[in-house]
């Protein structure tokens, strides 16, 4: 007979508590975000066209390939070793930075030539200029947003979050809103508004940082502490660029069908979409610090009652979302793209699949087996490269959209079946310990 109000007394643990009221803080920055997208999404939509939405869509899918070189997955060897007291250049910022800001400025030099022989070679029908400029200046600048963020998160600072939060919503939006609606500059415009609002929040982190102590200036490298970081990061990294098909690919695909106008709505539809997603992602950020810290102390029964929780909060909002999306587009684009609503549809169920089945990676980062993150995203890259060309084959743009739920599906079984079938063992003892 289960006991019900040790259960309960369990879920409403101290941990827990701060979490909840944490959270709080992670997802006010972005309901502010939300909020301010209800009310200025339908005037973007007045300003932009179909070919806007599908250049940005597709400038983003080739900024996110780029993303594992620059940021070499640092953050995640500084969230595992931040705990770890035989890791210490694994804590420092100063060695994060650094490291990153000598290698960043050969990746930039890399991306502007590969971006360029690619277009010519596929014969990409988008421009290069201004927007392949734009991305490389956001990969350069995003470590230092990142980084805050996650001293913001790893310390449980949670009113300092929202407000670097809610200052980056305001000046991409207001910047946003100037270049597009005032200087009608279209998706160079949107896309400038972005590249700026980075770079004046890169600018802050650095002030804070460096007035805090935490970041000092240099441009000497530990070649060893870093040999050992790539250590722990190749794998992520390579696993970053085996799961690249499965959450971007799709889009370079989709370029090739030659429908931009459908592409648009396609592209529109994963933006509205992106506003559940962003519920999801600060969701996740607000439990994964205890994530981390349950599976470092095994405690099963909490993990297993946090993550209980964490799947039922995405399945309700995954099911208003559904119901609630005609008239969600209908306000967000001014009546004028309810075509994207199917997309929007079916891409947030995608999205809610895709933040379940991240629970194993987060527990293969923890666990320090890198190498079964390894085995899962080589499995996706190959059953995603598939399921896109055989879905877009047969259905185009909503082909897509189902392939993306597909292939999630597949990405919480195939991460359920490598945990269990490597940890099976040791999970069994631990419980009979408990």
């Amino acid at each position: 007979m289960l006991n019900i109000k040790s259960f309960r007394l369990n879920l409403i643990s101290s941990d827990l508590k701060k979490n909840i009221l944490t959270s709080f803080y992670y997802f006010g920055g972005s309901f502010v975000g939300l909020l301010l997208g209800v009310f200025t999404q339908p005037i973007f939509s007045r300003h932009l066209e179909p070919w806007d939405f599908a250049v940005m869509g597709y400038y983003n899918a080739i900024q996110t390939f780029f993303i594992p070189l620059f940021s070499l997955n640092f953050t995640y060897y500084y969230l595992s070793s931040y705990w770890d007291k035989n890791i210490v250049e694994g804590k420092s910022l100063s060695f994060h930075l650094n490291s990153l800001n000598i290698t960043n400025t050969v990746m930039a030099f890399v991306t502007y030539i590969s971006v360029i022989f690619y277009f010519k070679v596929a014969k990409v029908s988008f421009p290069v200029y201004p927007f392949t400029i734009l991305i490389i200046i956001n990969l350069l600048i995003e470590k230092y947003k990142a980084y805050y963020l996650l001293h913001c998160r790893i310390n449980k600072i949670g009113l300092n979050y929202f407000i670097f939060t809610v200052l980056h919503v305001l000046l991409n939006t207001g910047l946003g809103l100037f270049f597009v609606v005032v200087l009608n500059g279209g998706a160079e415009g949107r896309m400038l508004g972005q590249t700026l609002s980075i770079l004046l929040l890169g600018i802050v982190a650095v002030y804070i940082f460096i007035r805090k102590g935490d970041y000092k200036v240099s441009f000497r490298i530990d070649f060893i502490a870093v040999k050992k970081a790539l250590k722990f990061c190749l794998p992520l990294i390579l696993s970053n660029y085996l799961y690249y098909p499965v959450s971007n690919i799709d889009k370079i695909f989709l370029e090739n069908v030659g429908n931009t106008e459908e592409f648009g709505y396609y592209n529109l539809g994963s933006t509205i979409a992106g506003y559940f997603g962003t519920f999801f992602i600060t969701l996740y950020m607000a439990f994964e610090p205890d994530f981390y810290k349950f599976t470092s102390e095994r405690k099963i029964k909490e993990y297993s009652s946090l993550a209980f929780i964490y799947i039922a909060i995405l399945a309700v909002v995954t099911i208003f979302s559904i119901f609630a999306s005609r008239y969600i587009v209908a306000f967000l684009t001014s009546n004028r793209y309810i075509e994207a609503t199917k997309y929007v549809n079916i891409i947030v169920v995608s999205m809610c699949l895709y933040s379940i089945g991240d629970i194993f990676q987060q527990l293969f980062n923890s666990l320090k087996v890198n190498n079964l993150t390894l085995i899962r995203n080589s499995i996706m890259a190959i059953l995603s490269i598939a399921a896109y060309l055989f879905f877009i084959k047969k259905m185009e743009f909503i082909g897509a959209a189902w392939a993306r739920v597909f292939i999630f599906s597949a990405y919480i079984l195939i991460g359920f079946i490598i945990f269990v079938s490597q940890f099976a063992t040791e999970i069994r003892t631990l419980i009979k310990k408990k």
